[in-house]
């Protein structure tokens, strides 16, 4: 089998040149060597030379595992290495990175902010509850998702952001916790969108049914008939495709 040494003699020939099959050479050979190939791993990923850390980091997306952590917290402060450090981050699970990525997910690079919260998604910490509860009211409609994915994997703090959104009254609010609430999908969660079907904004509505398509009630059968024929034609075409779970 491949060994330490055969590991270090493919990553220091050909880290530089990496291209996408190189890549996944690299990150098998690194995967089936294990913890000695991840310690040559790092040291590409903390050496001077941008372009072996980046290509070491992609490797590290590739084939992830324990013995990375520190050397890709370091990168999430290196600019031309944020990118991909933070999808390493989340891929390595790395929940040393929890603190640094935060704020990046306020980043004006719109790539770096969507990256840092999808490895805080990965991750899935409760550190990142606040600040995935604000991007919530992103203008961005991938950090409000990658927001709501994030939430979703709590499910109590979720329903409360959710409450709070639908209390608001305004539509947008109210669609966004919908969303929250349907991500969390538990029978509690969705018995709090039930009452938002019958609501007086047609968006509100047609989101509800979204959120309950393919878990619809069999009990709520009279006020779907009552969807299917409203005067709004978006609402009516939404209530004619949903099933009702019976």
């Amino acid at each position: 089998g491949i060994g330490p040494p055969a590991a270090a003699f493919a990553l220091r020939s050909y880290v530089r040149f990496a291209d996408a099959d190189n890549i996944r050479l690299l990150s098998e050979i690194v995967a089936a060597v294990g913890p000695d190939a991840r310690k040559l791993l790092a040291l590409e990923i903390q050496g001077s030379d941008p372009v072996r850390a980046r290509n070491a980091l992609r490797i590290a997306c590739n084939a992830p595992g324990p013995g990375l952590a520190e050397v890709i917290v370091a990168a999430l402060n290196r600019p031309g290495l944020q990118r991909i450090a933070c999808e390493a981050a989340g891929l390595c699970e790395v929940k040393e990175a929890v603190q640094p990525l935060l704020p990046l997910t306020g980043s004006a690079d719109k790539v770096l902010a969507r990256e840092a919260l999808i490895a805080l998604a990965r991750i899935g910490d409760e550190n990142a509850i606040s600040t995935a509860t604000v991007l919530l009211g992103s203008k961005e409609w991938p950090m409000r998702k990658i927001a709501t994915s994030l939430l979703a994997k709590f499910p109590e703090k979720a329903i409360t952001a959710a409450n709070e959104l639908i209390a608001r009254g305004d539509e947008k609010s109210k669609r966004i916790g919908i969303d929250l609430l349907a991500a969390v999908g538990s029978q509690d969660a969705l018995a709090r969108v039930r009452p938002l079907l019958s609501d007086s904004a047609p968006g509100v509505a047609i989101e509800a049914l979204v959120a309950l398509q393919g878990r619809f009630p069999e009990d709520l059968q009279p006020q779907l008939s009552t969807l299917c024929a409203s005067p709004n034609a978006y609402v009516r075409r939404v209530a004619q495709g949903i099933q009702v779970d019976r």
